[in-house]
């Protein structure tokens, strides 16, 4: 990143906000209460070329999570792009629970107040990059645009909406395959948490793709709640 010449004030809006705890509460009291281990959960891994198929980049982009040391093992990444061109991103260690991330990035150009995208997506990749690595199990909801966003290819992806449309159609039939389960219906569902209709931070959503992920668990995979959902049923 070049060096720029800034003001105290700009400089000041370069670094990346963390939000104050009050964003952070949400209803966790129906969280399925069951262990989340790396090799149950890399079972819901996609594969390579579901993974391109719904829009992700695999190789030959701007930052790469091979290089980082630190790491967490599994991390739930949810990440916005704001309506003045910032970024706000969360992530959330799906193992114990803990907020790993939750910032809001609307760095100006050098001498300018106009936000600078590019320079907001070069602070969060490194941020991310602090917990995640080539390993990490990333668990996202059609998450292609978000890591294409922050210019990070990986592989090892959970994404709950490549999961539900697979269970969708496997019990239901390729007629069915429309009705994927948005975000708040898996978190409704299978982790027992209702999500904020309006939130400027990401954070519930993060927080939420870690219930599912327990859900899945405790269900047995997507398929057996796809089977039970109401949804579906109404539908026949």
């Amino acid at each position: 990143m070049n060096n720029r010449s800034v003001s105290h004030s700009d400089n000041q809006k370069r670094h990346p906000q963390t939000r104050p705890d009050s964003t952070r509460s949400q209803k966790t009291h129906n969280i399925p209460n069951i262990p989340v281990t790396r090799d149950r959960v890399e079972r819901y891994i996609a594969s390579p070329s579901s993974l391109e198929k719904h829009g992700y980049r695999l190789n030959n982009v701007t930052t790469s999570l091979e290089k980082t040391e630190k790491t967490a093992n599994i991390v739930a990444l949810k990440v916005h792009k704001t309506d003045c061109n910032g970024i706000t991103l969360s992530a959330v260690d799906v193992q114990t629970g803990n907020t790993l991330l939750d910032r809001e990035y609307n760095n100006p150009m050098a001498g300018t107040s106009t936000v600078d995208l590019n320079l907001c997506a070069e602070l969060a990749s490194k941020d991310v990059t602090t917990y995640m690595n080539r390993s990490t199990i990333l668990v996202m909801y059609d998450g292609h645009t978000e890591l294409n966003l922050l210019r990070i290819a990986h592989r090892h992806i959970v994404d709950l909406k490549i999961l539900s449309e697979k269970a969708v159609v496997a019990v239901y039939g390729p007629k069915k395959e429309h009705l994927v389960h948005d975000l708040s219906e898996l978190a409704r569902g299978l982790g027992g948490l209702k999500l904020p209709r309006h939130c400027g931070s990401p954070l519930p959503e993060a927080q939420a793709m870690r219930a599912v992920v327990k859900g899945l668990l405790a269900e047995g995979g997507m398929e057996a709640w796809v089977g039970k959902d109401s949804k579906m049923s109404k539908t026949d």
